[in-house]
């Protein structure tokens, strides 16, 4: 990461600790407790540091964390009383499916940690880079197979539609090409 963008991330995540510092103490001062918003904007705070140092489990980890905290997954509620006044608190300010807040300190983490999530997604649909080598690689030995069983002529008709294969074809074409000495 340049060192500008080091900077940048330092400066959003001291403002964001800050912000969180206030959220829990205007909680405290209003007999007021929101533990899943309090909770998401700490791991948000935590994200940054993550990023910097480039920790890529912790920002899965705590994108999961969020999500669970957004669908208020974690309920919980608990009485304090001192004398004859009590106050009852609750893990979330929100009873719905959706806690908004969490979803807005989602969406900033998302923003936030936007290449890490598209590693993430990449790894989850394509697989890691070595599958992804073992299966192009098993691709590129079928069409190999296949063209190589081909006669000169048909491997020159094939080269006439040489564009239209899939990439994996074309190296194999090419390797093919090279091995016969075909033009």
């Amino acid at each position: 990461m340049k060192a500008k963008s080091a900077y940048i991330n330092w400066i959003i995540f001291i403002v964001f600790v800050l912000a969180a510092v206030l959220f829990i103490t205007w909680q405290a001062r209003n007999n007021l407790m929101m533990v899943n918003e309090s909770v998401a904007m700490i791991f948000l705070c935590l994200s940054f540091p993550a990023k910097i140092y480039k920790l890529t489990l912790v920002q899965y980890i705590l994108f999961f964390a969020l999500i669970i905290l957004m669908f208020n997954a974690i309920r919980f509620s608990y009485t304090v009383v001192v004398g004859n006044v009590s106050t009852t608190y609750h893990s979330s300010q929100f009873n719905g499916i959706i806690n908004p807040i969490v979803f807005i300190i989602l969406i900033t983490y998302f923003v936030v940690n936007i290449d890490a999530l598209i590693q993430l997604y990449q790894l989850i649909a394509k697989g890691s880079k070595k599958e992804q080598q073992n299966s192009e690689n098993k691709k590129i030995d079928f069409y190999y197979k296949q063209f190589n069983s081909c006669s000169d002529e048909e491997l020159t008709r094939i080269f006439k539609i040489y564009n239209d294969y899939p990439n994996e074809a074309r190296i194999a074409l090419t390797r093919i090409k090279s091995e016969k000495g075909i033009r």
